[in-house]
């Protein structure tokens, strides 16, 4: 009889447990957040991959910081982000190989990315005829990537009219310039920056009296300085090099007696990487480049600052800013549009007339130059290099019709 009864009673407490159970999980089940993948195609590994690898730390820290705050918020409904990487390896093959993955395998309607301008031509039907949103990331709008025929690709910044702020401040500092050697990486919005630069260079009666290209990651530089020295430039304007490269250039140019100016119309990525190579004694440089560092950087700079300090552990650089403000103009995109289609979303962004960026207000701009209002323009700092001093020399919106 006792062994009856505790049979009994076990097989009473064996139900409830399980009916405990379901419960449970059909309670965790219904409470679950919503969450909305976001895709990213960006080098990983490969060439620059030290590079935009920090670009897509950048977006994880992003990613933390709207879902630390509740997620993104459609229609009094929150969603979390599903934050998903694709490596592009800096090679068209992968490209397609990662943007197809996002498109079919993970199903995103959103995709940030990629950096090189080759690698979004060569995404850009996968993406175009899927309705799939992305951002590229600080590339240049050359042919074949922005465009009425492009409806769903946008720039965080088209950096080629931002070189108009740079020789607006080559002449106003180094008054006289009349000889600009030209030099960057084989990269198409190297190339394309250079081409731009020119016609720059034409229109204020200087002279272009030397042009060459280089692959990507070069750091023995010292046989083109010898072409360059015998053009005898009063200025040296590069593009599309990385401050891994960009160093070790300027270095080797002043052990071989060169004193003229040395500018960058593009981001060179770390300025202390720069300086370190170039040499503390470095001076007449300047950049288009984010000085995060610098004691007057914007609260927003700080902010994220701060939490790649805490995440990761290491300072932050400019790259973390240029993923981490991807990742929010697409959320502040998403949010204007109140929806989570992808056609709504990118004709909200197009018609917006201001966003927030982490350099102060921003603004879409591309209608007259490109046919369609997809690049977010915003305030661009001024780096210099005076007697090895670094600092953030100035700040300008630059004019993207």
């Amino acid at each position: 009889m006792r062994k009856t009864v505790i049979a009994i009673l076990s097989f009473i407490l064996i139900i409830s447990l399980f009916i405990t159970s379901c419960t449970s999980t059909s309670q965790t089940t219904s409470e679950a957040p919503k969450t909305l993948k976001i895709g990213c195609l960006i080098t990983m590994s490969g060439p620059g991959s030290e590079v935009f690898s920090v670009v897509n730390e950048g977006m994880v820290i992003c990613t933390k910081w709207i879902n630390d705050k509740g997620g993104i918020t459609v229609n009094g409904e929150k969603y979390l982000i599903d934050f998903v990487t694709e490596d592009d390896q800096n090679s068209t093959e992968a490209a397609v190989a990662g943007a197809n993955k996002l498109v079919y395998q993970h199903e995103v309607d959103y995709i940030l990315g990629p950096v090189i301008a080759n690698l979004a031509q060569a995404t850009a039907d996968i993406t175009e005829s899927n309705e799939v949103m992305r951002l590229l990331i600080r590339c240049i709008a050359v042919p074949g990537l922005i465009g009425p025929e492009y409806p769903y690709t946008f720039a965080t910044t088209d950096v080629l009219p931002y070189a108009v702020i740079a020789y607006d401040y080559l002449e106003e500092t180094y008054p006289g310039v009349e000889n600009v050697a030209m030099v960057c990486c084989q990269e198409p919005g190297a190339l394309s920056a250079i081409e731009y630069s020119k016609d720059i260079v034409a229109s204020r009666g200087m002279n272009t009296v030397f042009e060459e290209s280089f692959p990507f990651g070069t750091t023995d530089f010292y046989s083109l300085w010898g072409r360059i020295l015998a053009a005898n430039p009063d200025a040296i304007n590069t593009a599309g090099v990385m401050a891994g490269s960009e160093g070790p250039f300027v270095k080797q140019g002043r052990e071989l007696g060169y004193t003229g100016i040395i500018f960058s119309t593009m981001s060179i990525g770390y300025p202390d990487v720069f300086l370190d190579a170039a040499g503390a004694d470095t001076t007449d440089f300047f950049s288009l480049d984010l000085y995060v560092d610098s004691p007057d950087a914007p609260d927003m700079i700080k902010q994220i600052a701060q939490m790649v300090l805490t995440e990761y552990g290491k300072p932050a650089c400019a790259d973390h800013v240029y993923g981490f403000e991807a990742m929010w103009y697409l959320v502040q995109a998403i949010e204007a549009a109140n929806s989570l289609d992808s056609t709504v979303v990118a004709q909200t962004l197009e018609n917006m007339t201001s966003i927030q960026t982490p350099m102060g207000e921003g603004y879409l701009g591309g209608e007259s130059t490109w046919g369609i209002t997809h690049v977010i323009v915003h305030p661009e700092p001024i780096f210099t290099v005076m007697n090895g001093i670094m600092k953030q020399e100035k700040w300008v919106t630059p004019n993207v019709p």
